[in-house]
């Protein structure tokens, strides 16, 4: 009977997997959307900062997760390290906290970081004045670890130090009403974050054109390109395939299957982007390596 027992027990531990495979799958599939949607947002802000729509890039998901996945790095970075760190505190706290007796600094310092869900974001709304530009990408974070902060020290106060457990249904809607507020945080966070770059890339991308590959298009009719500083050049050669060359452009990006081009001359307030499909035999794209054009 023993026997029967534990292996009724063994299948219900396999048919219910541990909590901490659970919230792994749940953190990585919020991790996985969230980077997704800030690729999105990234994608979007570029294609404002170069005046077109977004669907003129024509990113697919697994584009927006490579881009997203690329730029967002650093920001996934310190959230991790901030929640490490944390985890390592938590060791150290609960035993300390749990040791101290009722001092009137204490209850101070508890009482005014019990209040962090709103003095918090706050702060950064002050400071943000000094540094608009961070503090739209850290006021939307401060609303979901202020209430983090909030919410930590309430349950050391109250569970760790007086032992007093919250009924199942109280801590069951706090614990929802955590995870929306901490997800929407976190995507108003990215989505701010990727306007700041694409913003930072449109001021710095006429200094950096230089730095991209130059592109000579060939082609077997005239196209008409009339971007700034762009060279068109009629090809008198009788046997061959391309009568028109153009030069004065640069490479830019590749999606959805078209190269989007763009010339010496591009500038915020007049720039053109150029799109040609990359599976047309009537054009045929050269990218040269210096500063000489053929």
């Amino acid at each position: 009977m023993a026997r029967a027992n534990h292996g009724g027990a063994a299948g219900e531990q396999r048919r219910h997997p541990p909590r901490e495979v659970t919230a792994a799958l749940v953190g990585l599939t919020a991790l996985g959307v969230l980077v997704v949607y800030f690729g999105r947002e990234w994608a979007r802000a570029h294609a404002r900062a170069l005046g077109l729509h977004e669907n003129v890039l024509g990113l697919s998901a697994a584009d927006q997760l490579a881009r997203g996945v690329a730029a967002l790095a650093p920001l996934a970075l310190l959230v991790g390290g901030a929640g490490l760190g944390w985890a390592w505190l938590d060791r150290r706290l609960r035993p300390w906290w749990r040791r101290t007796g009722h001092s009137p600094v204490l209850s101070q310092v508890t009482s005014v970081l019990a209040g962090s869900w709103l003095l918090l974001p706050m702060l950064v709304w002050v400071v943000g004045r000094a540094a608009p530009g961070p503090a739209r990408v850290l006021l939307p974070l401060s609303f979901g670890a202020g209430l983090l902060v909030s919410l930590y020290v309430l349950h050391l106060e109250h569970v760790v130090r007086r032992g007093r457990a919250e009924p199942r249904w109280r801590h069951t809607l706090v614990t929802a009403l955590t995870v929306v507020v901490v997800s929407l945080s976190l995507l108003w966070g990215a989505k701010n974050y990727a306007d700041l770059l694409g913003r930072r890339w449109a001021d710095e991308f006429p200094a950096r054109l230089a730095d991209h590959a130059q592109v000579v298009v060939y082609s077997a009719e005239r196209l008409h390109l009339t971007a700034p500083r762009v060279d068109e050049e009629r090809l008198d050669a009788e046997e061959s395939r391309y009568r028109y060359r153009y030069s004065g452009l640069r490479f830019l990006d590749y999606a959805a299957g078209r190269y989007l081009l763009v010339s010496d001359g591009w500038m915020p307030q007049f720039g053109v982007v150029l799109v040609l499909p990359a599976n047309d035999p009537s054009v045929r794209l050269e990218f040269v390596r210096d500063s000489r054009v053929p």
